[in-house]
Order: C-alpha cells, then structure tokens, then sequence
C-alpha cells in the first residue's frame, strides 16, 4: 500500500504551495517532480525486462544430455534436470536447444539444427483429456 505513495507524489507535493510561499514551493515541487520522473522511468524499463522465470523462460535455452540412447532422456538446464523427448535421438553431452512442452516434459532439437520451424510446437501443452495430434507423449 505504502510502496504506491511514490507513484503520487507529484500530486501529494501540491500540498506544498499551501504550506510554503511560492518562491520556496516550486524548486521544491521540480526536485520532488524530478524524481518522480526518474522513478517513473525506471519502473517502465524494468517492465520492459524479458522474462527470467516460469515455463517461458525456458524457451529457446541450451541444455545439456544427460542420458538418452532414444528419443526421450533426461536434460540439465541450469543444475536442474528435466525430462526430455526429441525427434531425433539424444545422446549424452550433446547441445539441445528448448522448443516447447509436453505436460512436464520439454521437447528439445539438436543446438545445431538451423532454418527450422519450431515455433510450431512452442507451446505444446497437454492435458488429461485433450491430448495433442502431435504425437508427443
């Protein structure tokens, strides 16, 4: 609650040409409106940030395999390991990049891969009744 009084403190400097003379006011209220605006500017730069966190974030990353042998394995992305599944397949310590998802599952392709489509499974999400005609699983 108290974090949004510094969004309005333009308007709660006003109250500044009542207490003061006007010679006293003004360079008060530009200081104060000053402020304000470099608040502002700052508050939309940081809004402006990509994504660092959630499902989202790790789209388009490169991850490491772990094991594999087939078309699904596991996958460490940032110390973290996550299971996997790929058209091609995942051989250990290979580059993959991150395209999208299968229920808990990321689908990846070769780091490699150039000129591909992926955006086309970019948000494959799969629920218990509405299974994608992907094919992945």
């Amino acid at each position: 609650m108290w974090c949004h009084l510094l969004l309005f403190m333009p308007i709660v400097g006003l109250g500044l040409f009542i207490i003061f003379p006007w010679a006293v006011a003004l360079p008060m209220y530009g200081i104060i409106t000053a402020i304000s605006v470099f608040i502002y500017y700052k508050i939309m730069g940081a809004m402006r940030q990509p994504v660092h966190s959630g499902r989202e974030a790790l789209l388009g990353a490169t991850a490491t395999v772990v094991t594999g042998g087939s078309s699904a394995g596991q996958i460490r992305y940032r110390n973290e390991l996550w299971s996997a599944v790929s058209e091609g397949e995942l051989r250990p310590g290979e580059l993959v990049k991150i395209v999208g998802f299968s229920g808990m599952k990321l689908i990846v392709h070769d780091a490699e891969r150039t000129g591909t489509d992926t955006t086309r499974r970019s948000h494959c999400y799969e629920s218990a009744g509405n299974r994608q005609a992907s094919g992945w699983r």
